[in-house]
């Protein structure tokens, strides 16, 4: 169980985008085409945490539905509460625009990821390789939203006392699937 902890904030997050402007109003569900995800490691290579590598399936994405997220994250230290995470959310529709923090959706600093995420305690975090597999996440429909493709970007930054210690970038474009009639 410890293995998978400290990624499974790192795929909340992509979780957070991906239901974040892909949203719909009417009830009706919406299907769309993940086209390219990507992601990298941002941090100094002096940095305890990596990500080693991530994954989002399936390719076909219905919202409201589920998605996968696997990925593993290494660490040469442990590390206890607390943990910052500033995260910050752009949504690509012509030109980059923030995606405010809402309900802690969005843009947002979460002073301590420490405190249990969806049920799970996240820390301390092990020494060593963690991964998580198939982690399976629920996308919700919420408010009307006219986009109907686009990409999204995710920076986020863990720290603690003002010390990195580690940061990801990752990218994920998708595109409406229309509907035939």
């Amino acid at each position: 169980m410890k293995l998978f902890r400290f990624s499974l904030f790192f795929a909340l997050a992509v979780a957070v985008v991906l239901s974040g402007p892909l949203q719909s109003g009417d009830n009706e569900p919406k299907r769309y085409k993940l086209v390219s995800s990507s992601y990298e490691d941002c941090g100094a290579s002096s940095d305890p945490l990596h990500m080693t590598g991530v994954s989002i399936s399936p390719d076909t994405i219905v919202i409201p539905g589920n998605i996968t997220i696997s990925g593993s994250v290494s660490n040469t230290e442990q590390i206890a509460a607390p943990i910052k995470a500033v995260v910050d959310m752009q949504f690509h529709y012509g030109l980059w625009i923030t995606i405010p923090c809402e309900d802690n959706v969005g843009s947002c600093t979460y002073d301590d990821i420490c405190s249990p995420v969806a049920g799970v305690d996240l820390c301390p975090v092990p020494v060593g390789s963690i991964s998580v597999s198939n982690y399976q996440v629920a996308l919700p429909a919420v408010s009307d939203s006219p986009i109907d493709g686009g990409e999204v970007k995710i920076n986020a930054v863990l720290s603690q006392n003002g010390t990195e210690l580690g940061c990801v970038n990752v990218v994920v474009s998708f595109s409406i699937i229309e509907e035939s009639l």
